[in-house]
């Protein structure tokens, strides 16, 4: 009788730690983590009076498996850490952006005198931005709803880096109705303007995803409210569970007239 007692004893046992683990572990996916960035490292590389170029490294964001939309959001972290007409520090010195060239930043001294010379190893520090996001819209195909979570997890990385506030989307599509501005209108660089100047943006993303065959083509649009013009555009194309490298296309500082108004219509 005891022996069966204890049997019966251990068996509850394991069933009460059995029941203390975490259900299903096993299926539980490592999220990769994004870094705060709030300088870049920096070499002068010319110096003309006042006007300083540096050439900036920019760091690995991501730690871990990244996924379709973490790859859009580094891009466009990337290539807003500094915009034209931001005024920022290189060290203990006040600058302002002229020029984004990728990695080399053409900058003008704002104080009366400074010690910069070629070779000097320096930082170049980043201010949080605003950004307005329109809603993507998914121009080709049937499921509506990837454009929703495709931005939502662009949106969460971008604050997560520290780099970005953003604006509520129901304050924005306010602006856009008071403005009379469709999807076509944040091409126009007054209209990118007064956006920029009513929501204290300084800087507007667009999107639009076309699903072809068992990839996605997604296109998406960077407009600096500062000038009004599509600082850079990017074209990925994958699924949505892997995105291969090669198919990759950067377009850097292009003119908001870089296409015709017939291929805009899913902007």
């Amino acid at each position: 009788m005891k022996k069966y007692s204890n049997i019966i004893l251990t068996f509850a046992i394991l069933i009460f730690i059995t029941s203390c683990q975490p259900t299903g572990e096993k299926r539980i996916v490592q999220q990769p983590t994004v870094k705060s960035v709030f300088y870049l490292p920096a070499e002068v590389i010319e110096v003309k009076q006042n006007i300083v170029t540096v050439r900036v490294e920019k760091p690995s964001l991501f730690e871990g498996e990244v996924k379709f939309a973490l790859q859009l959001a580094q891009d466009i972290i990337e290539s807003t850490y500094l915009l034209e007409g931001q005024k920022t520090t290189l060290d203990q010195t006040r600058v302002e952006v002229m020029r984004v060239m990728q990695n080399d930043i053409l900058l003008k001294v704002l104080d009366k005198s400074h010690s910069f010379s070629p070779g000097d190893r320096t930082q170049i520090f980043l201010e949080k931005k605003i950004i307005a996001i329109r809603d993507f819209e998914v121009i080709m195909g049937r499921n509506k709803e990837v454009a929703k979570y495709v931005q939502e997890d662009i949106t969460t990385a971008l604050v997560n880096s520290g780099q970005f506030n953003v604006v509520e989307r129901l304050k924005l599509q306010s602006v856009l109705d008071e403005l009379k501005l469709a999807q076509l209108g944040l091409t126009d660089p007054e209209g990118a303007k007064q956006i920029g100047k009513l929501l204290g943006a300084n800087v507007i993303l667009t999107g639009t995803l076309a699903a072809t065959g068992e990839e996605w083509n997604v296109n998406l649009r960077l407009i600096n409210t500062e000038t009004g013009l599509i600082t850079s555009a990017f074209n990925r194309k994958g699924s949505l569970h892997e995105i291969k490298t090669e198919s990759y296309r950067n377009l850097d500082n292009i003119s908001e007239n870089f296409e015709d108004e017939t291929k805009l219509m899913g902007w």
